[in-house]
């Protein structure tokens, strides 16, 4: 099957279900979860939950050292 194909499934001559490859599932649940992550940062964007470039790096460093222990 090839990536950009479907098979379209109906049942009494209305849609019922799609058979898509596994890659192409795989790219669909992917773009969903990035979506759904972008919609997730701008919301929090709009909250005002926003950091600064020395913020970011001051918890990314406390993350790293965390693992060291």
């Amino acid at each position: 099957m090839n990536d950009n194909r479907f098979l379209k499934i109906t049942q009494n001559g209305r849609p019922a279900g799609v058979l898509l490859s596994p890659e192409e599932y795989d790219k669909l649940v992917y773009r969903k979860q990035f979506m759904e992550s972008v919609e997730q940062g701008l919301m929090a964007a709009e909250d005002g939950e926003v950091y600064g470039t020395d913020e970011v790096r001051a918890k990314l460093a406390e993350k790293r050292a965390g693992r060291k222990s």
